[in-house]
């Protein structure tokens, strides 16, 4: 009887030591796809470059004093690939980078993906139109 009581405490102990060495694996990573206008990437992106991946927000100004407001979706995300496209989308996208991120951060980043933006440009002669856009991202260099 004692022998197999501390048989079983031995299993508890062994299930439990295992259970917490899993519980403190590194989180699975996931690679995300983002196409991406050049004014809103870094200059010399490259692989292996730490970034911070923000969703634009707003937009005021004009050529170079244009300024942009933004909401961080996920800091110190690793750039595993850019490659620039021959023809951009209908949306002036032409940079195509996959970002390395967690697997939680992925959920997030690809649920923004999925959503439109109203988008209200001003076209010469005509006066502003209103569209219906995806949500662009912009990255900037993380900091330390």
């Amino acid at each position: 009887m004692i022998k197999m009581i501390a048989t079983n405490a031995l299993a508890y102990v062994l299930a439990t030591t295992a259970s917490l060495a899993l519980a403190h694996e590194a989180p699975a990573l996931n690679v995300i796809e983002l196409f991406l206008m050049p004014e809103h990437i870094p200059e010399n992106l490259k692989a292996g470059d730490k970034i911070d991946l923000k969703m634009v927000t707003g937009k005021a100004g004009v050529g170079k004093r244009t300024l942009y407001m933004s909401q961080t979706m996920a800091a110190d995300l690793e750039v595993k690939k850019v490659s620039r496209m021959e023809k951009p989308d209908e949306h002036g996208r032409s940079i195509r980078v996959e970002l390395v991120a967690a697997a939680m951060a992925t959920k997030t980043i690809e649920k923004a993906k999925a959503q439109l933006v109203t988008v209200v440009e001003t076209v010469p002669g005509q006066g502003t139109t209103t569209k219906m856009r995806p949500v662009p991202f912009r990255l900037e260099p993380s900091k330390p």
